[in-house]
C-alpha cells in the first residue's frame, strides 16, 4: 500500500546548506568524471620529432589502440591526396608499448631519411587498421644561410590558457617549437596517461603552421616527466623517452643548417650536469653553427626560485664556464613559470659580451611572482608567454609574446 501525504517537506537554513553543499560537490565529480572521459586519446593522429639532422630526415610518430600489422609511411615531394600507390618513397617503421602502460597502446614510429633540405614533403601512413591516413604536410630545413625561426616556450600542462598559446604559436611560422621541459606534468606517473593524451590533443589540433605543414617538436626533459622511482632512465620517465623519439637520450644537439646550433640538456632530471660538462664541450668545441643555442630546464639565473638553489648551483658551475669560454650568446631556461630576461652575463657578471639567459617557463602554467631586484635581472614579470627566436648569420634575435598574442619584450643576442 502507497502512503501519499501532501505535507511539504521542511528543511533548517543549516540543513539545506549541507544538502546543496553534497549536491554541488556530487555535480563537480560528475562533470570532472565527464571532461576525463571526453579526452580521447589522440590515436592516428601524428606529431613530428628528429632523431637525425633536420635538414635530411624527419621522424613521424602516431599511436593507436592496438600494435597495427605493419607500419608502413608513404611520401613524396608532390601531393597525391594520400593515395598509398601514387606517393614515390616508402619506409617500414617500428612499433613499442611502454611496460606497465595500462592500455597496452602501441607507439609507432617511422624515421625518413636522406631527405632533400629545405623541401616540402607530403605523407601519408597506414594506420591500425590497414587503411592509410589522409595526406599531412612536412618541411626539412634549409642547409643555407637563410633565417632559421623556432619558439621556445616551457611549463605547459593542459591548462585553459594552452590552446591559445599554442595556436599563437603556431600562427609565427616557426620551423620548430621547443618545449623546455614539464611538457604535461604526469610526473613520469604511468597511470596519468590521460593527461598525456589531453596535451598531445592539444598538440595536434594546433601544431600546424599557416601553410599547412605540421610543426616539428623539439621536447627538453623537465622534473614533471620524472617519477622518483628506481630503475632505468626509461622507467622513470616513460612517456619522455616512450613518446617523442628524439634518439633515446634526454641530451643532443641538432644542426639547423649553417646557422643555429641547438644543443638539449637535463638539468639533473635523468642525467647529472657533471655527466654531460664533457659532452657539451666537444659540442661547443665543434665548427658547427655560427650561433649556439642551449636549452634546458631548471634556470642558472632563477627570477623566481633561491638563486642559491642546487641545480641552478651545479648549472653555474659546472656549464657556465663552458658557455663563457665558447661565446654562447643564448641560454633558453625555464622552470621558474614567469617571464625573465637576464643582462647578458659572464663569469657570473653582467658583461655586455656574455650570455643572455632568457625564460622562465610560462607557457600555460599559473605564473609566479618574480624578484626584479636580483643583480643579473634586466627584465621580468609575473605573465605568460612565449619566445620567438629568429637565427640568421648576422645576429639571433629574440620576441617575447604575451597571451593577447602581442611582443612586450625584444632584444638579441651576440
Amino acid at each position: 500500500m502507497k502512503v501519499r501525504s501532501n505535507h511539504p517537506i521542511i528543511c533548517s537554513k543549516s540543513t539545506f546548506a549541507a544538502l546543496l553543499a553534497v549536491l554541488c560537490c556530487i555535480g563537480l565529480a560528475i562533470l570532472s568524471q565527464g571532461c576525463h572521459a571526453q579526452a580521447a586519446p589522440p590515436f592516428n593522429r601524428p606529431y613530428l620529432t628528429w632523431q637525425g639532422d633536420p635538414c635530411t630526415t624527419m621522424t613521424v610518430t602516431f599511436q593507436t589502440a592496438a600494435v597495427p600489422k605493419t607500419v608502413a609511411l608513404r611520401y613524396d615531394t608532390a601531393s597525391h591526396a594520400g593515395k598509398p600507390d601514387a606517393y614515390s618513397g616508402k619506409v617500414a617503421g617500428v612499433s613499442h608499448q611502454i611496460e606497465g602502460l595500462a592500455d597496452k597502446r602501441s607507439i609507432n614510429s617511422a624515421e625518413l631519411t636522406g631527405l632533400k633540405p629545405g623541401t616540402r614533403y607530403y605523407f601519408a601512413f597506414q594506420g591500425e587498421n590497414g587503411e592509410f591516413s589522409r595526406e599531412y604536410q612536412f618541411e626539412t630545413i634549409a642547409n643555407d644561410e637563410r633565417m632559421i625561426r623556432f619558439v621556445d616556450g616551457g611549463d605547459v600542462g593542459e591548462f585553459p590558457s594552452v590552446p591559445g598559446l599554442f595556436k599563437s604559436a603556431a600562427a609565427q611560422n616557426p620551423a620548430f617549437v621547443e618545449i623546455g621541459g614539464d611538457i604535461a606534468y604526469e610526473g613520469g606517473n604511468l597511470d596519468e596517461y590521460a593527461t598525456v593524451d589531453a596535451w598531445l590533443d592539444l598538440w595536434t589540433n594546433a601544431m600546424t603552421a599557416p601553410d599547412g605543414r605540421l610543426i616539428p617538436l623539439v621536447a627538453v626533459i623537465g622534473n614533471h616527466e620524472v617519477n622518483h622511482g628506481s630503475g632505468t632512465k626509461e622507467q622513470r620517465a616513460p612517456f619522455y623517452y616512450g613518446y617523442y623519439p628524439q634518439g633515446g637520450k634526454s641530451y643532443f644537439v641538432r644542426d639547423f643548417g649553417p646557422n643555429l646550433r641547438f644543443i638539449a640538456l637535463d638539468s639533473d632530471h635523468t642525467v647529472s650536469h657533471a655527466d654531460q660538462a664533457g659532452w657539451l664541450k666537444e659540442q661547443l668545441q665543434a665548427p658547427a653553427g655560427k650561433h649556439r643555442v642551449a636549452s634546458y630546464h631548471v634556470p642558472l639565473f632563477p627570477s623566481h626560485r633561491e638563486f642559491s638553489g642546487g641545480d641552478s648551483e651545479a648549472g653555474r658551475r659546472l656549464w657556465m664556464p663552458l658557455f663563457d669560454e665558447f661565446h654562447v650568446g643564448l641560454c633558453l631556461e625555464h622552470h621558474d613559470h614567469t617571464f625573465k630576461r637576464s643582462k647578458a652575463m659572464r663569469g657570473g657578471e653582467p658583461d655586455p659580451a656574455g650570455t643572455v639567459y632568457l625564460g622562465d617557463g610560462c607557457m600555460g602554467q599559473d605564473p609566479r611572482e618574480v624578484d626584479t631586484s636580483r643583480f643579473y635581472i634586466e627584465k621580468a614579470a609575473q605573465l605568460r608567454n612565449y619566445w620567438v627566436v629568429d637565427v640568421t648569420p648576422d645576429k639571433v634575435s629574440c620576441r617575447a609574446i604575451g597571451e593577447d598574442g602581442k611582443v612586450f619584450d625584444e632584444c638579441s643576442a651576440n
